[in-house]
């Protein structure tokens, strides 16, 4: 597998970890209008805080 598969790999079994993941997924997609896929990057690069991660998306920092 390549490095991108084994990050998407990481980032999927994350979102069992947390049940109000899929919560904070939605509402990070409605607040920047970003895909699942950037919201989840971005959540997992911020530990899973949903501030942060907005901010680093509407900052174009997640791209």
């Amino acid at each position: 597998p390549t490095a991108e598969q084994m990050r998407i790999a990481q980032i999927i079994d994350t979102r069992t970890e947390d049940p109000n993941l899929k919560d904070k997924i939605k509402q990070a997609m409605d607040a920047t209008r970003k895909t699942e896929d950037e919201v989840c990057t971005a959540l997992h690069d911020c530990d899973n805080d949903l501030d942060r991660a907005v901010n680093m998306l509407l900052e174009g920092m997640g791209q």
